[in-house]
């Protein structure tokens, strides 16, 4: 009996000591986090004071859209090649800049290896992916409330991921439409937005309703002629199930220099979805989980599985002419043969963890849909 007691409490001890580390270095993590914030947060700005000088003189690289097009743009519009028929490389948490050395030894070592693995890599900044080829991108969203106003800024988690490229999105977006208007020909952009879902004790808030018609209006703001609304992306049909059924989808030439703007499926996705459609900018991007069930068919044509290991699970959605959104890596994984039968389906959105890059952020392995590197093919 005495040794089961002392086994006990030995036990219950080492458990005692592992939460009050782990507490230590939560805390730890959380304000170097804060700090992170505002050092990404000022580099934000300087980086948009050098681009629009580099813009107004002229001195920014000029992008040859049929550099990084497996197809002539010019025979594709002729032949009326539809918004649908092409595969884009996109970048997944495009705004991501690894993990600050405290969030890191904490996901790596005070919790399991394997969480920590997954969450520590990162991109160029938004201006390099767009130049090198990256038409897709996608960004978290949290909102921040100050008196009647609403400040959306993007990052993984507020508490131990805030190392962020695109840490107040208006800027962000100001980046992303001082690019466009510099290279006004460019292929259709698709921004998927993931709002993130409330966390306790954290000042960065979830979005319901009346946060996401601020972001329609936020984003109309910035892009009024050159954003693919949801009602445009219809094109005159009266649902989506109709437009997917009729292959009604819109031509690439309505499409060049323009967005696409994606509402990523969350916890208070329908909210969005009680706003009157003629005034919907963002196009629901939903699982297909959830058109299993039956939910949402006439209310879009995006849909997206990441189910790594079973790719079969898109075939579904191809052949019910979708847009499908995938991933063809999770890094730091990125076996061949897997990736490989993602791309040999239809998926039109195929997002990275390992993109080109002009810093070479991973050397070990770049990922291509194309033996020419094209970041943007014609599907079959």
């Amino acid at each position: 009996m005495k040794v089961i007691k002392w086994i006990g409490v030995t036990v219950l001890s080492l458990i005692v000591a592992y939460i009050l580390l782990a507490s230590i270095f939560f805390g730890i993590s959380i304000g170097e986090s804060e700090k992170q914030r505002q050092i990404y947060a000022e580099w934000q700005e300087g980086h948009l004071v050098e681009l629009a000088e580099s813009y107004d003189n002229q001195t920014a690289i000029k992008i040859e859209e049929q550099s990084i097009c497996g197809f002539n743009i010019s025979e594709a519009i002729t032949g009326q090649i539809k918004i649908n028929q092409m595969r884009y490389l996109c970048t997944h948490n495009s705004y991501k800049q690894g993990l600050h050395k405290p969030a890191n030894f904490f996901y790596n070592y005070i919790i399991p290896y394997a969480i920590g693995k997954k969450s520590n890599y990162g991109y160029d900044n938004i201006t390099q992916q767009l130049n090198i080829g990256i038409r897709g991108f996608e960004f978290d969203l949290y909102y921040l409330e100050n008196e009647d106003e609403y400040r959306f800024e993007c990052y993984h988690n507020s508490w131990l991921e805030t190392n962020s490229s695109v840490v107040d999105f208006e800027k962000g977006l100001e980046e992303i439409k001082m690019w466009s208007y510099y290279n006004p020909n460019h292929m259709p952009i698709f921004i998927t937005i993931e709002p993130k879902d409330d966390a306790p004790f954290d000042k960065a808030k979830g979005m319901g309703r009346v946060e996401l018609e601020a972001l329609d209006n936020l984003i109309l703001e910035y892009f009024p002629e050159k954003t693919i609304t949801y009602s445009q992306m219809l094109n005159g049909y009266g649902s989506f199930q109709e437009m997917r059924e009729a292959n009604g989808y819109i031509k690439l030439e309505e499409c060049i220099g323009k967005f696409v703007f994606l509402l990523h499926e969350y916890e208070n996705f329908e909210e969005y979805i009680d706003v009157p459609a003629e005034n919907r900018v963002m196009i629901p991007l939903v699982w297909a989980s959830s058109l299993k069930e039956n939910k949402y068919l006439d209310l879009t044509c995006f849909a997206q599985d990441h189910d790594y290991f079973h790719p079969e699970k898109l075939e579904p959605l191809i052949a019910d002419n979708y847009i499908v959104r995938t991933r063809l890596d999770i890094y730091p994984k990125y076996e061949f043969e897997t990736t490989t039968a993602r791309l040999a389906t239809g998926a039109q959105l195929v997002c990275t963890d390992y993109p080109p890059s002009y810093d070479h952020v991973y050397e070990e392995y770049t990922r291509t849909i194309s033996e020419e590197e094209y970041t943007i093919i014609l599907l079959n």
